[in-house]
């Protein structure tokens, strides 16, 4: 899939997400656009636009994180992705906080994706995907290395998006953020 497609879908797929998770989105035709991303018709003479932009953490005196997949969370994501999806199918995409006073280590990485793919599995067994679904997993269920994993599923998902939000703002808090300020005007 080239960059330009791929990057098209994920915005899709997030605009998904947020559709899913508020109350109060406009109703209307949605089509894709440059820019904005997204073009919500709602009426000959009305219409509204979506940008969807991303956040980025900044690390070591202001510099850009780049290089994700080097970092040791970045080797858990990974790693843990790569084994929940050798025995699933369903798009699930995954989110994960890391606790700040068991950090994860080069050593305890292949144990601990080991743990954390099993633990989501458990936690997807039984439950019934609907058009838009979220899970939560709280610390008290997991390794002590990870403070909370956040999942979720739309029917309409092409890709899974698994990512470490680094102590940073969720993409499951930040939802609901957006989601009340639009619901409070």
């Amino acid at each position: 899939m080239d960059q330009q497609k791929f990057k098209k879908e994920e915005e899709r797929q997030l605009l998904n997400h947020f559709i899913a998770a508020s109350n109060s989105f406009p109703k209307g035709r949605i089509l894709p656009s440059e820019s904005p991303d997204f073009i919500i018709r709602k009426s000959r003479k009305k219409s509204v636009g979506i940008e969807i932009t991303k956040a980025f953490s900044f690390v070591n005196g202001g510099q850009l994180e780049n290089n994700f997949s080097s970092t040791e969370e970045g080797l858990f994501v990974q790693k843990t992705k790569e084994l929940f999806f050798k025995d699933h199918t369903s798009m699930i995409s995954a989110q994960f906080v890391f606790s700040k006073l068991n950090p994860l280590t080069s050593k305890n990485i292949p144990a601990i994706s080991r743990q954390a793919s099993y633990i989501i599995s458990n936690k997807l067994s039984g439950w019934h995907m609907g058009n838009y679904t979220q899970w939560k997993i709280n610390k008290d269920e997991l390794p002590d290395e990870i403070d909370t994993i956040y999942l979720t599923h739309h029917k309409e998902d092409q890709f899974a998006i698994w990512s470490s939000c680094n102590g940073n703002i969720s993409q499951h808090d930040f939802i609901e953020n957006i989601t009340y300020r639009i619901e409070k005007k």
